[in-house]
């Protein structure tokens, strides 16, 4: 029986395409690597390891921690923007390197928007703003007026430049238009350690680190540097009822390299979602401070690009501009 060579090209062209979509649609054949921002232990650390455990099983394959800590992530974040584009390498990101990055590094490697196809956004970390028992504050309303009456003579710490605490507190300096001075530590544990001496007035942190603390009565939690009220207290009110446009949202969330093919991404957004469904999980995450906000691929793409002129706002209202 003979050939006719254009169906020969015809038959060829269709066991390609079956060969192709057979791959696709075996994805995942091995095991998965989510790069991770942070040393193994800690906060975020955790929670990439519940996330990662519950999306292993969804997918039938092992989704592996691969730690790339150092440059506040963005190490991680370039080695998986340069990474094949087969869904086998994942980044679990925060706001800091797929938004402040952007504004504080001149030479960065990647584009937080063009290098990425975001997956799943997970929820924000709250960062509370806690005064010291001599401060004499203890409402948004008394911070403000404070800062504004004794401008340049209020002290705001932080866990380190560059971090959300601290761009949260420049942001609140630039939108209430108030001359605070940041004072930033190596962490929280010195940070806390002045704020209930009484050597700071003021802390922006995270709310987990910062609440034992709070209910043993050795400082105040007066606000949440934010647009909305954390679920871990929802009786403190937020800067952003004060303050409009104000945010600062220490977000996770799940991006794989941009070129990714779609049936992939839909792949993996589809076991991101089942897993962020687990009653045990999701009270996992909440134990860790994570304020559950889910919000598929797209829609979460949309938020990167939303909020990267807020970011730029916060950088440029810094004492740290792009270097």
């Amino acid at each position: 029986m003979r050939f006719h060579p254009s169906r020969i090209v015809l038959l060829a062209a269709v066991a390609l395409a079956a060969m192709c979509n057979g791959a696709h649609a075996a994805f995942p054949d091995k095991p998965i690597k989510l790069v991770t921002p942070f040393p193994p232990g800690g906060q975020v650390p955790t929670m990439a390891y519940m996330l990662a455990m519950r999306m292993g099983t969804a997918l039938g394959q092992p989704v592996v921690l691969e730690p790339r800590p150092g440059a506040g992530g963005t190490i991680a974040a370039s080695a998986v923007a340069k990474a094949p584009k087969d869904g086998y390498t994942l980044l679990f990101a925060t706001s800091g390197m797929l938004g402040i990055a952007k504004y504080q590094q001149k030479d960065l490697a990647y584009d937080p928007v063009a290098d990425f196809a975001p997956i799943a956004h997970l929820g924000v970390v709250a960062v509370g703003v806690f005064a010291s028992n001599q401060a004499g504050i203890a409402t948004p309303e008394q911070l403000l007026a404070a800062a504004r009456a004794n401008p340049g003579k209020i002290n705001f710490s932080s866990p380190g430049i560059g971090s959300v605490s601290h761009l949260a507190g420049e942001l609140l300096k630039a939108r209430a238009r108030v001359d605070m001075v940041h004072v930033p530590y190596q962490g929280f544990t010195a940070q806390v350690t002045d704020l209930i001496g009484g050597r700071t007035e003021l802390a922006f942190a995270g709310m987990a680190s910062g609440l034992p603390q709070v209910r043993e009565g050795r400082f105040k939690l007066v606000a949440i540097a934010g647009k909305s009220r954390s679920k871990m207290t929802p009786e403190v009110p937020a800067l952003g009822e004060l303050l409009p446009g104000y945010d600062a949202p220490a977000w996770l969330g799940i991006v794989a390299p941009a070129g990714t093919p779609p049936d992939v991404l839909s792949r993996l957004e589809a076991a991101a979602q089942e897993s962020l469904k687990d009653p045990a999980l999701l009270k996992g995450l909440e134990e860790q401070g994570l304020d559950l906000e889910v919000i598929a691929g797209r829609g979460f793409g949309d938020k990167i690009r939303r909020e990267l002129p807020l970011w730029e706002e916060a950088v440029k209202a810094s004492s740290t501009p792009a270097r």
